[in-house]
C-alpha cells in the first residue's frame, strides 16, 4: 500500500487525508483494492459504527429542512 494511504488509514491520520490527493493516479492504482478493503473494515468496526451513532444523535443541524421561501411567504400571510 502507498506509504500515504498507510499512514491516513493504517495509523489513522487524518491531518494527511487532503494529501492522497495530490497522488498520481499510477502512484495508487496499485493498492487501490487494498486501500479499499481497509476503507470497508474501518467503517465496519465497533469504534466507527458508535462514532456515528454518537454523531447522528447529537448533530442535529442535518434534520432540519429548511422551508421553501414560497412557504415561509404564504406561512406569514395566511395568519
Amino acid at each position: 500500500m502507498h506509504q500515504l494511504f498507510g499512514l491516513v488509514l493504517g495509523k489513522r491520520d487524518l491531518s494527511r487525508a487532503g494529501d492522497l490527493f495530490s497522488l498520481e493516479d499510477s502512484d495508487i492504482e496499485d493498492c487501490l483494492s487494498q486501500a479499499l478493503e481497509e476503507i470497508k473494515a474501518i467503517s465496519c468496526s465497533p469504534v466507527s459504527t458508535q462514532a456515528r451513532a454518537y454523531a447522528h444523535t447529537h448533530n442535529h443541524t442535518h434534520s432540519h429542512t429548511p422551508m421553501h421561501p414560497y412557504t415561509r411567504i404564504h406561512a406569514h400571510t395566511n395568519r
